[in-house]
């Protein structure tokens, strides 16, 4: 089977055709199931023989199975979203415990008031009945 390879400046095949695509396409005649027909790209082409590059492929491979595995970017900006809000409600629940705090705090400042207020009262009586 005749077939066009259009090889790149690193002699690797860029991809192939059954008819020729530019100048520079490179023509072989390989039979029907090379595997360069169906995986083109970890092949390339030196001193005349299409030479499988392994590494390369497996190079290939783990970039495909990173690309695979790292989230979208879509995703990755919704998971900082979702972030970002849960941080939020974070603050906002912080301030809200905080303005509770204070209100206790008021609350008891009162109650230390009014106890001191009637201690000075009951002391007051003691004094005027003379037991003090």
């Amino acid at each position: 089977m005749k077939v066009f390879f259009h090889i790149g400046p690193d002699n690797r095949i860029k991809g192939w055709g059954d008819t020729k695509g530019s100048e520079n396409d490179l023509e072989l005649d390989l039979p029907k199931d090379h595997e360069a027909l169906r995986n083109p790209y970890v092949f390339r082409y030196e001193n005349g023989e299409l030479i499988k590059d392994s590494d390369w492929q497996e190079i290939q491979i783990q970039k495909q199975q990173s690309r695979k595995s790292t989230p979208s970017k879509d995703v990755q900006i919704a998971d900082l979203t979702y972030q970002l809000m849960e941080q939020s409600f974070a603050t906002e629940t912080a301030e809200m415990e905080r303005a509770d705090m204070a209100f206790l705090l008021m609350d008891a400042e009162a109650k230390a008031d009014e106890a001191q207020t009637t201690n000075a009262d009951l002391l007051f009586q003691l004094m005027e009945k003379g037991v003090i």
